[in-house]
């Protein structure tokens, strides 16, 4: 089952399979499911597709998922880099931002640094 362009058993429960979408939490998910009031141990499939359209069309008009957060995310990077503040530069050159040690670690963020000019937003 695709729930939100994102790939969903149909045996889990409907707070994982919610939290499974990028940009929503547990958090997120339980007060989602505690508005449309579904159980706890309440499994996805069981659901009728009128209550998970109410449920995409309810995230979608509330949250930002998917594409839309990573667009969101990359454009302000973007921003960050072309405004030449210590953010971007620490960006653009590929080191740890926010003040993390650059002597032994850092690799995360070599693996971030490939992955802005991989998705060249404009």
């Amino acid at each position: 089952m695709y729930i939100l362009n994102t790939h969903v058993r149909s045996n889990h429960i409907v707070k994982q399979a919610l939290s499974s979408i990028l940009g929503i939490s547990t958090y997120t998910s339980n007060c989602i499911c505690a508005k449309f009031h579904i159980g706890k141990g309440y499994p996805i499939s069981e659901i009728s597709l009128r209550s998970i359209n109410s449920l995409i069309s309810y995230i979608n008009n509330r949250y930002l998922i998917n594409n839309k957060l990573l667009k969101y995310y990359y454009v302000n990077l973007k921003r960050y880099i072309e405004l030449k503040n210590y953010r971007g530069l620490r960006h653009r050159m590929g080191y740890p931002v926010r003040g993390q040690r650059t002597r032994t670690n850092g690799r995360s963020q070599r693996k971030l640094y490939k992955r802005i000019y991989l998705y060249n937003y404009k």
